[in-house]
């Protein structure tokens, strides 16, 4: 929601600013589904939280040579070769400086080469092209073995319980008792009630809001769920 929030947010705004319905009103229901299933498609997930999620397993924040093993398996797809390997850590961690010190010893000279290399963290991995430009392609691509949890899944009808409920009082009560029969995971309820006929009576409509707060009395409420009885 953050991110349709930001990436639309005079939309957001003007519709927020509409007490009732309007014909510019942004379809938040319809822009979250399809935004939920093309998501990656524009916001690819974070190449940096993958690698400290599922890459830096002791959480010791430096990637060790098992570590980046795993990495360059996802990396190339296919099975590793020492060169491979080595092809990705001269790239993520390259070499700083190289020095040659000479000693004399009693036997002869000896020559000690030192080599320093960049620090094993995400932070230069990050740096290496050939390694994020591999993992956002897969990311954009592989349905088989995706790097990224999916946005969403597809659910079945018998998951949602969608009712009108009508000016008809006992067919009303009949549409009610039918969802706490199936227990459905989500609940729809449409108020379509023009008329407090007789059969409803004065307090037809409060009566049934009623009904619908016992009927979801085990739920739990979401953060910006208005308080009960209360009208916008």
């Amino acid at each position: 929601m953050e991110e349709m929030q930001n990436k639309w947010k005079s939309l957001w705004d003007e519709t927020s600013s509409h007490r009732f319905r309007s014909s510019k009103d942004m379809q938040y229901a319809f822009t979250f589904y399809h935004y939920m299933m093309n998501r990656y498609n524009s916001n690819l997930p974070s190449i940096k939280s993958f690698l400290m999620n599922e890459i830096d397993t002791d959480r010791d924040g430096s990637i060790d040579d098992n570590e980046f093993r795993t990495l360059a398996a996802i990396v190339s797809g296919k099975i590793l070769t020492p060169e491979t390997i080595k092809q990705y850590k001269d790239c993520a961690f390259p070499i700083l400086k190289t020095e040659t010190v000479t000693k004399k010893e009693a036997y002869g000279v000896v020559e000690v080469s030192y080599t320093v290399t960049a620090p094993p963290t995400i932070d230069n991995i990050m740096n290496c092209s050939v390694i994020t430009d591999a993992l956002k392609q897969r990311m954009k691509t592989s349905s088989h073995f995706p790097l990224a949890p999916p946005t969403y899944s597809i659910g079945e009808e018998h998951d949602v319980s969608f009712e009108m409920i009508y000016d008809n009082a006992s067919l009303t009560l009949e549409k009610l008792d039918s969802i706490r029969w199936r227990k459905n995971k989500f609940i729809c309820i449409n108020d379509n009630v023009e008329n407090s006929t007789s059969e409803l009576g004065e307090n037809g409509p409060a009566a049934f809001r009623t009904e619908i707060m016992l009927l979801t009395d085990d739920t739990v409420p979401l953060h910006f769920q208005l308080p009960p009885m209360r009208a916008f």
